[in-house]
């Protein structure tokens, strides 16, 4: 099954929540006598749905370790979860496919509004599909920096379009899956736009 984790600084500690499809959690801390959750202890899940709902109420939990939400803030990152946990029940025993799952956890975790605190697959382009493009964002543009062999010749191309959408436009529709500042949002964006699979998944593709 597919692993997501939720990377979290604690004070000086950095605290690393992790999860998997069938439902079982773990929750590793760098540095030692720093706040961390118990070992999870749910029964085994029946079916993939119910996996995800176990690992949604174990996120749940991740404002007891992670300060970061205002009041405001947590009370979204309740109803996100909530939503999830509804549409993950409503597609069983299957559940959400991953990427759907993913990108719903991605948003609620950066409802944290901490650069710090974000999902490792999505956010840092470690899960899902990806195209077999490197892309970074410039004062004008993004652009091709490598790719593999047979794509070389688009080394140094500027992306102008994404699914018919200019990558500003892609970069400020994402923006609520990534937490921090503006800065950080627009530069792990680029993550987000080179995956098929999550752009399918937010609807801003036909195909994954």
């Amino acid at each position: 099954m597919r692993r997501w984790a939720i990377a979290a600084w604690i004070g000086a500690a950095l605290v690393v929540m992790a999860g998997t499809a069938a439902g079982t959690t773990y929750l590793a801390v760098i540095r030692p006598n720093y706040p961390s959750l118990p070992p999870a202890d749910a029964p085994a899940p029946g079916n993939r749905a119910e996996a995800q709902r176990q690992d949604l109420e174990r996120l749940r939990r991740l404002p007891e370790i992670d300060r970061s939400f205002s009041p405001e803030t947590l009370a979204a990152f309740d109803r996100q979860i909530d939503t999830l946990a509804a549409q993950a029940s409503a597609a069983a025993p299957d559940g959400l496919d991953d990427a759907r799952f993913e990108v719903g956890v991605t948003r609620a975790v950066a409802l944290a509004g901490n650069g710090h605190t974000y999902v490792r697959g999505v956010s840092m382009g470690r899960s899902l599909n990806a195209l077999p493009l490197r892309l970074v964002w410039f004062d004008d543009g993004l652009y091709v920096v490598s790719a593999r062999e047979a794509l070389a010749d688009l080394l140094g191309a500027r992306v102008l379009t994404l699914g018919g959408r200019a990558p500003e436009e892609l970069a400020g529709m994402l923006r609520p899956y990534v937490g921090g500042r503006d800065s950080r949002a627009r530069l792990l964006s680029v993550d987000l736009i080179s995956s098929p699979a999550a752009l399918h998944a937010l609807g801003l593709l036909p195909l994954p």
